[in-house]
Parts: structure tokens; C-alpha cells; sequence
């Protein structure tokens, strides 16, 4: 394959992409968020607004979340799918620190599960943690992401669930 023609198929929306679709619109969330294991969980709600950029290559995340750690919480993400890797990617930067988190991932279509898994540094340390997403579609209205953290190098039942955010389609 030439790289004209390499070039051609990164700038093509695929049927990949479009899996992202069921995303698209704005969403109420409902999160749990725990500092650590057997800690009881911090409560939060907000509005998640995802739209499409570049004629469909992007799918933009926009949230505005109450209070947390003192402060209006907001973020902003992206996801796309890399037909060169063959992998979902994402990144994600919010209010609670100054670091950006990248995580690749799969979509299982059958099952409306995606996953994805990144390693970063734990804010405020030196500490290296792995980090799985996984986000099961429930029904066109609802989704619910679940956020796992531990030791790099854990399996997934050695880490612990430090997030969990419920969207239900406004």
C-alpha cells in the first residue's frame, strides 16, 4: 500500500468510528468515585456532552460535573479509532490535575463492552498504576464506565474499582 493510499484511509470514517455514534448527545452522569479500596464513595453528578469533530473522526467529550475537591469539576476528552493500530484511542484531561491520561482500547460490538488499558503516573506521586476503562452499553439511553485501578502489571481482579459513572441520555 502506498502512502497516499495509507494517507486516504486515516482521513475515511469507517464503520469503526461509527460505533462511536451510540455516544453522540448529551447525557446526565451519576458518579462514585473512590480514593481506595473499602473507602466510602464520594458522590457526583454532572452533564457529559459528546459531539463529532472533523466530519466524524473525533468524537469530543465535554463534561461539567457539581463540586469535588473543592472546586467545579470539568474535563474534556477524545476518542477516535486508529485504523493504522487497529485500536480505539482516547485522552482525557480534567480539573483534577495538570496530567493528560491516554488509553487504548477495543470495542466488542456483540457484547457492547469496550475496553481499554493505559499505565500513568498517580497524581501528586511518583507512582506508576495501571489503569483498565470499561464501558458497557446498556440500552440507547444508558451506558455505565467503570474505572479500575492497581500495580502495573496486576491482573484485573487485583485492582479495585476507583471510579463507576452512569449516563442516562437527557
Amino acid at each position: 500500500m502506498s502512502e497516499a493510499t495509507s494517507e486516504c484511509a486515516a482521513q475515511t470514517v469507517s464503520a469503526e468510528h461509527k460505533v462511536l455514534d451510540q455516544f453522540i448527545g448529551t447525557w446526565n452522569a451519576k458518579t462514585r468515585f473512590w480514593m481506595q479500596p473499602g473507602a466510602e464513595p464520594m458522590d457526583m453528578t454532572g452533564v457529559m456532552k459528546n459531539t463529532w469533530a472533523f466530519n466524524g473522526l473525533y468524537l469530543e467529550e465535554n463534561y461539567e460535573g457539581s463540586e469535588f475537591m473543592g472546586q467545579q469539576f470539568k474535563g474534556k476528552g477524545v476518542w477516535t479509532y486508529n485504523p493504522t493500530t487497529k485500536k480505539y484511542e482516547g485522552i482525557w484531561y480534567d480539573t483534577a490535575g495538570s496530567s493528560l491520561q491516554f488509553e487504548t482500547g477495543s470495542f466488542d460490538d456483540a457484547k457492547k463492552i469496550y475496553t481499554a488499558h493505559n499505565t500513568f503516573i498517580m497524581p501528586g506521586t511518583t507512582n506508576e498504576m495501571a489503569k483498565r476503562t470499561v464501558i458497557t452499553v446498556k440500552n440507547t439511553n444508558e451506558h455505565v464506565m467503570e474505572m479500575f485501578m492497581g500495580e502495573v502489571g496486576s491482573a484485573p481482579d487485583q485492582q479495585f474499582k476507583c471510579m463507576e459513572i452512569t449516563y442516562t441520555r437527557a
